[in-house]
């Protein structure tokens, strides 16, 4: 029978243990993702929570109009399509009071040998409605000679790029399971001294009239973003694919909606015809669920940013504390317990951080990590149960 003071002291040597192998996990996984358990684990859960928290509305101040199959059939079946008719749209647009009009389609070349003077058309139009939001993007590239990494910046051509209100980066990350889940960090991109933020943060900017780019401060201090902006980067996704309602892009140029639809909100264009391949996978994302176009995607990260409903997690150094005391409290509880009863008060502890994860997540917009917890308290069971089956037979 041991006492209860060596009791204590083998608990501790089994968490510090475990912790150690928690370690080398963690280790492992900055050398290679495909051995990051404890995000492979995570991310699971996080669509879990999101399925189980189930659809919500979408936010009625975003509208996505789309380059949908109507569209192509309906007005130019060749892409890309003249920049003359994106004039056409944005003044439209503007015509009915829409507050903001943010583009997610790459204007990073010129159209005139397909469609001469269209460019300057489009430029005039965007000058005319003052709130259109145009992307670029950011690629990090080996250089061919050298092998050190680069980053290559496309931009908008010139004259669109002079006439809008400002230019938002619509790079996208996946997960190391595919899924997208996170809004871009940092909050902006510094290229050649000027500060480019995400696209979702300059469409929300030009909203709440503080440009997102000489302004960036201001708007990161008014959306409550300055710090720890890192550890709460989770896009709180209203519901699966289509949660977001959309309007063909043909509806609008024909003139056939109501102009309560777009006026004073912010519409988002970009493309839902499969072809343009523009879909990526998300929490809500599975067999029987489609993934989403990558323009409700960004639907989300503005909702997210515009009602500041964020969702905070454990930063890594957090995550691997918590791992530690939950591998100490349950290695001194296993300790002192009889073997049937630790594996109830295992199946106990497990049954109450879900719980607590669900509640966290559903009422306080927080994601309390479950991987802390399976990668410390099953080895610290195992290795208890064992170790007291050895010196007390």
């Amino acid at each position: 029978m041991l006492s209860p003071h060596k009791k204590i002291i083998v608990a501790c040597l089994i968490s510090l243990l475990v912790f150690g192998l928690v370690i080398i996990s963690a280790a492992l996984a900055r050398l290679n993702p495909a051995y990051n358990f404890a995000e492979t684990i995570d991310l699971k859960v996080t669509g879990w929570l999101f399925n189980l928290r189930g659809e919500q509305a979408a936010d009625p101040e975003i509208v996505i109009v789309a380059i949908d199959e109507y569209a192509f059939e309906n007005l130019q079946k060749r892409w890309p399509w003249s920049p003359a008719l994106h004039a056409r749209l944005v003044d439209s647009l503007a015509h009915w009071g829409t507050r903001v009009i943010a583009f997610d389609i790459a204007f990073s070349e010129s159209s005139e040998d397909l469609y001469p003077g269209s460019d300057s058309v489009f430029a005039a139009a965007i000058a005319r409605a003052g709130n259109v939001i145009i992307p670029a993007k950011f690629e990090r590239l080996l250089n061919p000679v050298s092998g050190d990494p680069e980053l290559k910046f496309t931009p908008p051509v010139r004259l669109i790029r002079e006439q809008c209100y400002a230019t938002g980066i619509t790079n996208i990350a996946s997960e190391i399971d595919g899924t997208v889940q996170r809004f871009p960090y940092p909050a902006a991109f510094s290229f050649q001294d000027t500060q480019y933020p995400g696209f979702a943060l300059a469409t929300v900017g030009a909203y709440l009239r503080l440009h997102p780019q000489r302004e960036l401060g201001s708007l990161l201090r008014r959306l409550q973003l300055e710090r720890p902006y890192q550890n709460r980067t989770l896009i709180n996704y209203a519901g699966p694919a289509f949660t977001y309602p959309v309007i063909s892009y043909h509806h609008i140029i024909n003139g056939s909606i109501a102009a309560a639809q777009v006026r004073d909100k912010i519409v988002l264009i970009g493309a839902t015809i499969l072809e343009m391949h523009d879909y990526k996978p998300t929490p809500f994302s599975s067999q029987q669920r489609p993934q989403m176009a990558g323009i409700e995607i960004h639907a989300n990260i503005a909702a997210t940013l515009l009602r500041q409903r964020y969702i905070a997690t454990l930063s890594p150094g957090m995550r691997l504390l918590l791992a530690l005391l939950l591998a100490l409290a349950s290695a001194l509880l296993f300790m002192f317990l009889r073997p049937s009863a630790g594996a109830f008060a295992a199946l106990l502890l497990l049954a109450g951080y879900w719980a607590l994860a669900m509640y966290q997540f559903n009422h306080a917009g927080f994601l309390l990590p479950l991987s802390p917890l399976l990668l410390a308290v099953p080895p610290v069971f195992l290795l208890s149960t064992f170790y007291k089956h050895k010196t007390e037979a």
